[in-house]
């Protein structure tokens, strides 16, 4: 069974729109697999927190990855994260309270029940640094 190793990353910065500021959202992925390695690095979202960023690279890379996996293949995805929130949120550990937050964890979720198998583990913000340089 194939093996997918599965990194993202998210956040926001305030940006200057006029006269006020607003916080705009960032992120990064990077996949893994048997013959297969892509990453994006620092796609814009626009206006949200850091939460529905981290929500929002998560999500991207997950569309992203499932239509390149071929039909019947079941692999085991191995997903790392700096965010302890979308990670508990997700195992269903946490709940997810704010509306905006509940829709994007139970997108991601309906994206992961595609997958035989997946885990998703914490990681250290110093790693993700390293990776995607944010």
């Amino acid at each position: 069974m194939t093996n997918i190793n599965f990194y993202f990353d998210g956040g926001s910065k305030p940006q200057r729109v006029g006269f006020l500021w607003e916080w705009h959202g960032y992120g990064s992925y990077e996949i893994e697999a048997d013959g297969l390695h892509f990453k994006m690095e620092r796609e814009q979202f626009g206006k949200m927190t850091c939460n529905q960023a981290e929500y929002t690279a998560f999500i991207k890379a997950l569309e992203w990855m499932f239509p390149k996996i071929p039909f019947g293949l079941k692999p085991v995805i191995n997903i790392f994260t700096d965010s302890k929130l979308v990670r508990e949120q997700v195992m269903d550990n946490w709940k997810a309270k704010k509306p905006h937050l509940k829709d994007l964890c139970s997108k991601a979720q309906a994206l992961l029940s595609q997958s035989y198998r997946w885990n998703i583990q914490w990681r250290s913000r110093v790693e993700n640094v390293k990776r995607f340089g944010h």
